[in-house]
C-alpha cells in the first residue's frame, strides 16, 4: 500500500512545477488529488486556492482560504490569497487588512509587503507605500523591483531628486531595466534637465525600440528645448507604436496649436478623444480651438462634454462662460462663472472673468468686488493690477491710488504682466513704461509670427490696396474722426477695403461708411486666420489697425500678417510694442525725435496725427445755461473726457483752479453714478462746494457738440489727454487748455492745438497748467479772444482740413509702399 504522505508530496511537487509554468488547470487537478491522500493539509489548500484564483474561480478560492484559516488561523499565505481575491473582485480597500495581517504574522513576507506597497501607491498613500518598500529593502537590499517602485513613488510625490537616485540605483543593478530609464527621463524633465532626459529616453529606446512611453517622454524634453521637429517625430513615433496612446495625440495637438497649425491640432485632439472618451483636457482644448475659429456652438458642445466626464473641471466652466459672454448670453455666462466659483472658491480666473462681464454690463460695483476678491487670492494674477485700478478709475474711486500706481509701475519695470496696455494710459506718464507694457502683452498673447509678407502673391492690380480694420465701424469716436477720410480717398489710385471685426449693431454711421469703401467685408464671425486669408486674397498692400490694443481688438490678424505693411493708427494712442506692426501715424509734436526710441513702430509724420470730419453736424439749438443747470453769470470750465481719465492729481488741480476763480464751476461728463458721487465727495474734501461740480448727461452727437458753446474753457486731463473730445470742443469753438507730457497719450491735445495754431494753450507742468487756467478764468475778455482766434484758425489751419490730411496720408502710403517694393 502506498504511503499517503509520500504520494501527496509527489503530487504537490508536480503541482508546484505546473504553477511555475502558469498551468493552473493541471496544478488544480494535481492538488485536488493530493488532498484526497492528505485531507485538510494547509500547504495544499493555499496552493490550490492560488490555482483557483489563477483560473478565476474566485468563490471556490475564497472558500479554500477561509477553510485554511479555520485549520491554521495564522497562515499568512491564506491571508495573502484573500487579498488576491479582493483585488480580483476590485476591492483593494478590503485587501489591505488581509495583507497587514499576513505581514504581522510574517514580517519578512516580501510578496505581501510588495503588494501592500503597490496598493498604498495606487491609493496615493505614498508615505505608507515607501515604508513597505523600505521594509522589503531591509530584508533584501538589492531587490530591483522594490527600489524601482520606491523611485516611482518618489516621482509621484514630486521628490524628483530621490526619484532619480532610485532609478540610478536600479540601472546600476539592472542596466537593461527599460522602465527605469523612462521614469528617470520623466523626473529629469520635471527638473528641467532636458539633455539628460533625452539621453535617458534614447537609452530606453535602444533597449526597446517599441517603447511608446520612451518616445513620448523624449518628445516632451525636445519640445521644452524648442526642438520642435524632433518633438513632433517623437510623439508621432509613440503613436505609430501605440495608436491608442491618447496622451501622445494630445501633446501633439498642443504642439501644433502653438505652431498655429489649427487643423492638425484639432485632428490630434479628436484622436485623443477617440482613444480615451473620458479625456476631459482633450475636449477642453478642442473646444478652445473651435472658439478661436468662432464656431461657438461646437465649442460649447465640447466644453459640455469635458464637464460631463469631469464635473469639477474649473477651466471648462470658465471657458464655457467666456463663449456665452461672446454670444451675449449674459445670464448663462454669469451662471457658468458662478458654478466655477462654487466648485473652487479660490479660483482667481473665475472671479476675474466674472468681473470683466459685470464691468461690461456697467455693474462696476459688483465687478470691483470680484477683482478685489481675485487680488486677495493672488495679487500676481496676470493683468489684474491694471484691471482693478482701471475699474476704480471708471468710478473715480481713488482709494490707495498712488500706492497702486507705484506698484504697477514697478512691476512693469520688472517686465511683469501686471496691466493691459490700454489701462496703463490713464495713470502712467512714462513712454518707456508704456512701451514695456505693450511689448510684454504682445509677447504673451501673440508669441508666433508665422507668415512673412514676402510670401504673398499680389493680385494683378494697378492700385495700391488699402485695408482698414476696425471693431468700431459705427457710432464711435474712431468713426466720427475718420468717416470723411474714407470718402475723400482717391479711388483712382487706391482701392479701399473695410474689414469689420466686431458684432456691434449697424447704425446710421455704419451705412455712411459702407458707402465710402470700395469693399466692406463682414468679418465678425471669421477666425483671425480666415480674415488674413481674405486680406491676402483681395491683395491688401497696407493694413491699418484702427483698434489696436483696445476693446474688441483682433491683434491676432496682424500677428499673422494680413498685409506686407501694417500700421497702428488712432484707436490705440500709444505704441503697440509689436514686431508685426511696422508704422504708427503721428506728427512732429506728438512724437518728438528724442522720444522715438519708445516706439516699436517706424513713425509716419503728418501735419497732425488726427483726421477729422468736417461734416460733423452741430445742432442749431441755442441752449441757455439754465437749460443745462449751469449758472448764468459764471465762468464755466468743462471736461467731457471719460471719467477714467480723471486722476486725483488733475482733479485736485481743478479744485485749486475753482478756488482761485470766483463764480466758476466745473462741468463734467458723468459716466456713472459712482463717479458722480465720488467726484462730489472729493470736491467737498478739497473745500469746494459740491454744487460747483455740474454733470452733463449723455445726449446725441449734434446736441453734445452744441452744448460746448455754453462753456468758457475746456480743461484737459493728464496723463491721458482727450482725443476725440478735444477735437469736438475745438470744432464747436471752445478753446482747450492741456498739459503735455512725454507719451503719445499725454500729447494728443497738444498736437491738436498746434494743428489749429494755438500753442499758447499747451502747458508743460501742472503749475503752468493751473496758472494758465486761473489767468483765463479771471479774465473773460482773454477767454473770448481765444474763442475768436479759434473760430478764425479752425477754418484755415490743418486740424480740420480733411482734404489736406487725406492727401498727406496717401502720399505717406505711396512712399512706404514704394519702400516695401524695393526691400
Amino acid at each position: 500500500m502506498e504511503n499517503p504522505i509520500e504520494k501527496a508530496k509527489q503530487l504537490f511537487v508536480s503541482a508546484i512545477e505546473k504553477i511555475s509554468q502558469g498551468d493552473f488547470s493541471s496544478a488544480e487537478h494535481l492538488l485536488t488529488s493530493a488532498l484526497e491522500w492528505v485531507p485538510d493539509r494547509p500547504s495544499l489548500l493555499v496552493n490550490l486556492c492560488a490555482c483557483k484564483i489563477g483560473l478565476k474561480k474566485l468563490d471556490e478560492a475564497q472558500t479554500l482560504a477561509q477553510k485554511t484559516l479555520l485549520i491554521e488561523p495564522n497562515n499568512y499565505q491564506a491571508f495573502y490569497n484573500l487579498a488576491l481575491i479582493d483585488i480580483e473582485f476590485n476591492r483593494p480597500e478590503n485587501a489591505i487588512p488581509h495583507l497587514l495581517r499576513a505581514v504581522e504574522i510574517n514580517n519578512r513576507y516580501i510578496e505581501a509587503l510588495f503588494m501592500l506597497g503597490n496598493l498604498y501607491q495606487d491609493s496615493n498613500q505614498f508615505n505608507l507605500a515607501l515604508e513597505r518598500y523600505q521594509n522589503i529593502l531591509n530584508i533584501q537590499p538589492d531587490l530591483v523591483d522594490a527600489i524601482f517602485e520606491m523611485g516611482t513613488t518618489y516621482l509621484k510625490l514630486k521628490d524628483f531628486e530621490q526619484s532619480i537616485a532610485g532609478f540610478n540605483r536600479v540601472i546600476e543593478l539592472s542596466p537593461n531595466f527599460v522602465q527605469a530609464y523612462v521614469n528617470r527621463c520623466i523626473a529629469e524633465n520635471q527638473t528641467m534637465r532636458f539633455d539628460q532626459a533625452i539621453e535617458s529616453a534614447s537609452i530606453a529606446i535602444q533597449l526597446n525600440e517599441n517603447d511608446a512611453h520612451a518616445y513620448f517622454n523624449k518628445g516632451v524634453a525636445e519640445e521644452k528645448m524648442k526642438r520642435i521637429d524632433d518633438a513632433v517625430r517623437s510623439y508621432e513615433k509613440a503613436i505609430e507604436i501605440n495608436p491608442q496612446y491618447a496622451k501622445s495625440h494630445y501633446n501633439l495637438g498642443l504642439l501644433f496649436e502653438k505652431l498655429d497649425a489649427i487643423d492638425r491640432s484639432l485632428a490630434c485632439y479628436q484622436s485623443a478623444i477617440v482613444c480615451d472618451p473620458t479625456f476631459a483636457e482633450a475636449y477642453l482644448n478642442y473646444a478652445n480651438i473651435e472658439c478661436q475659429l468662432k464656431n461657438y456652438q461646437a465649442a460649447l458642445d465640447n466644453y459640455d462634454r469635458a464637464i460631463e466626464v469631469k464635473n469639477d473641471f474649473i477651466e471648462a466652466h470658465i471657458n464655457r462662460g467666456n463663449v456665452l459672454h461672446d454670444l451675449s448670453k449674459i445670464d448663462e455666462a454669469i451662471a457658468a462663472y458662478q458654478k466655477a466659483i462654487s466648485i473652487n472658491p479660490q479660483s482667481v480666473k473665475a472671479y476675474v472673468n466674472l468681473g470683466n462681464l459685470l464691468q461690461e454690463c456697467s455693474q462696476l460695483d459688483e465687478a470691483l468686488v470680484c477683482f478685489k476678491k481675485a487680488a486677495d487670492l493672488s495679487d500676481s494674477e496676470d493683468y489684474l493690477g491694471g484691471l482693478l485700478l482701471n475699474t476704480q478709475m471708471k468710478m473715480c474711486d481713488w482709494f490707495n491710488f498712488d500706492l497702486s500706481v507705484e506698484n504697477i509701475k514697478n512691476r512693469i519695470a520688472l517686465d511683469q504682466k501686471v496691466s493691459e496696455p490700454f489701462a496703463c494710459l490713464s495713470f502712467i506718464e512714462s513712454a518707456q513704461l508704456q512701451l514695456k507694457a505693450s511689448k510684454k502683452y504682445v509677447e504673451d498673447k501673440f508669441p508666433l509670427h508665422l507668415q512673412r509678407a514676402d510670401s504673398y502673391k499680389k493680385p494683378n492690380k494697378n492700385k495700391i490696396c488699402i485695408g482698414y480694420f476696425s471693431a468700431d465701424f459705427n457710432q464711435h469716436a474712431v468713426s466720427f474722426l475718420t468717416a470723411e477720410i474714407f470718402e475723400l480717398h482717391n479711388k483712382s489710385e487706391f482701392e479701399i477695403h473695410a474689414f469689420c471685426i466686431s458684432k456691434k449693431p449697424k447704425d446710421e454711421m455704419t451705412s455712411r461708411l459702407m458707402r465710402s469703401f470700395d469693399f466692406f467685408h463682414e468679418c465678425q464671425s471669421m477666425s483671425d486666420q480666415a480674415v488674413v486669408d481674405l486680406a491676402r486674397q483681395v491683395g491688401i498692400d497696407i493694413a491699418i489697425d484702427l483698434t489696436g490694443l483696445t476693446g474688441g481688438s483682433r491683434t491676432g490678424i496682424f500677428a499673422r500678417r494680413a498685409a506686407p505693411i501694417q500700421i497702428n493708427y488712432l484707436g490705440f494712442p500709444s505704441t503697440m510694442g509689436a514686431p508685426f506692426i511696422d508704422y504708427i501715424i503721428a506728427d512732429a509734436f506728438l512724437i518728438p525725435d528724442e522720444m522715438s526710441v519708445n516706439y516699436s513702430e517706424k513713425i509716419i509724420n503728418l501735419p497732425c496725427f488726427q483726421s477729422n470730419d468736417r461734416k460733423k453736424k452741430i445742432a442749431e439749438n441755442v441752449f441757455k445755461r439754465a437749460d443745462l443747470h449751469l449758472p448764468e453769470p459764471a465762468f464755466v470750465y468743462c471736461c467731457f473726457n471719460n471719467n477714467y481719465k480723471v486722476t486725483p492729481s488733475i482733479f485736485s488741480s481743478w479744485m485749486r483752479i475753482l478756488k482761485n476763480v470766483n463764480n466758476s464751476v466745473l462741468w463734467l461728463n458723468a459716466s456713472n453714478n459712482w463717479a458722480k458721487d465720488n467726484l462730489q465727495k472729493s470736491a467737498i474734501e478739497s473745500g469746494v462746494n459740491a454744487s460747483r461740480i455740474i454733470f452733463a448727461p449723455h445726449t446725441q452727437l449734434d446736441l453734445y457738440l452744441a452744448r460746448y458753446r455754453l462753456a468758457n474753457l475746456f480743461l484737459d486731463t493728464y496723463p491721458f489727454n482727450g482725443g476725440t473730445t478735444v477735437s469736438d470742443a475745438l470744432w464747436a469753438g471752445l478753446p482747450v487748455l492741456t498739459y503735455a507730457g512725454e507719451a503719445f497719450s499725454s500729447r494728443m491735445a497738444g498736437s491738436l492745438l498746434h494743428a489749429v495754431d494755438m500753442p499758447e494753450l499747451v502747458t508743460h507742468s501742472i503749475s503752468e497748467y493751473e496758472s494758465m487756467a486761473i489767468k483765463i478764468g479771471q479774465n473773460e475778455p482773454l477767454a473770448n479772444q481765444f474763442k475768436t482766434k479759434l473760430d478764425q484758425n479752425k477754418r484755415i489751419k490743418p486740424l480740420f482740413d480733411s482734404p489736406l490730411f487725406t492727401k498727406k496720408l496717401e502720399e505717406a502710403f505711396q512712399k512706404i509702399y514704394a519702400l516695401n517694393l524695393n526691400t
